[in-house]
């Protein structure tokens, strides 16, 4: 009986912080859907986390949910040809799975328009805003495309479960086809 007072207790105080996240960031406007439904993706920080421009022209830092990616390799010298034209590096043995990571994040992301979608909790332990990423060109689901090519982790918290399912599969795909970081 001890564990089921304690295990209510428990849901009623995730429920009212979820319930007071969310309605303290509503009522400061922090979370105007249509603040959020043409943004810009400034830079590209690394495979789960972007700076936006959302439309007041502000610059936000989000988390991408469902993902855990591994730190951005360090900043290499950018290689240009003689017209001065950024030469891509080609992706062989020597480049490490957190670089191809990053890469593919970058690739994919920067200085796309995107729309957000928040769930439940708002802000991460650390207070950053984190939230669903969908590409305004082909409507692309960002968080489930860089699980399923295997540069992130399955990262999922309780209270953000909107499109867990998606998330799951295309996390398990990437698993079955070894691709990335499930290449083990």
């Amino acid at each position: 009986m001890k564990h089921l007072i304690k295990l209510f207790f428990f849901m009623t105080f995730l429920t009212t912080y979820a319930w007071a996240q969310n309605n303290f960031e509503l009522l400061l406007g922090n979370t105007n859907k249509d603040k959020y439904a043409h943004v810009t993706i400034s830079r590209v920080l690394s495979a789960d986390k972007i700076l936006i421009t959302n439309s007041d022209g502000a610059e936000e830092r989000i988390k991408l949910i469902g993902l855990k990616a591994p730190e951005p390799p360090r900043s290499l010298p950018v290689e240009r040809d003689a017209n001065g034209i950024v030469i891509e590096p080609t992706v062989s043995p020597e480049t490490s799975v957190e670089e191809q990571s990053f890469d593919y994040a970058k690739k994919l992301l920067e200085g796309k328009t995107a729309r957000l979608e928040f769930d439940t909790e708002i802000r991460n332990e650390d207070g950053t805003k984190q939230a669903y990423v969908f590409l305004t060109e082909n409507n692309l689901f960002a968080n489930a495309e860089i699980l399923r090519q295997g540069f992130a982790f399955l990262h999922l918290n309780p209270l953000n479960l909107k499109y867990a399912d998606q998330l799951r599969d295309a996390y398990k795909e990437a698993k079955k086809e070894l691709r990335g970081l499930q290449n083990d």
